[in-house]
């Protein structure tokens, strides 16, 4: 009787035993996970920046792929960005006007000129 028994519980511990397995797998991936993906500080930087530029002043360095948004008077927040193709590139400045979730905007002529939809 012991036998059958014992046969009755060893698929249960064997399920036990897949569950645990599973469960201690998906706790490792999650924290190999998190530990790969980049920190909301990783993201940006207060940095100091140039005295002559005035508080609530965008700049772009595309050189270095990073945006500046300064802060006070020498104090930025540096963001990394993607730049285009050096064949792509235009510049100019704008006044930003306001924040829309979904804004109207449009590439300019030159790059829909280039790719063509």
């Amino acid at each position: 009787m012991s036998s059958l028994s014992s046969q009755i519980r060893a698929p249960a511990l064997t399920e036990r035993f897949a569950r645990l397995l599973r469960t201690l797998i998906v706790g490792v991936a999650l924290v190999v996970g998190a530990a790969a993906l980049p920190s909301v500080s990783a993201a940006r930087d207060m940095v100091a920046f140039s005295s002559s530029v005035e508080p609530g002043t965008i700049v772009i360095d595309a050189r270095r792929r990073k945006l500046f948004f300064v802060e006070d008077e020498g104090v930025a927040i540096r963001y990394p960005i993607a730049v285009p193709k050096s064949s792509e590139e235009w510049s100019g400045s704008a006044t930003i006007i306001g924040k829309y979730v979904n804004p109207d905007w449009a590439p300019p002529w030159i790059v829909k000129a280039s790719r063509p939809l």
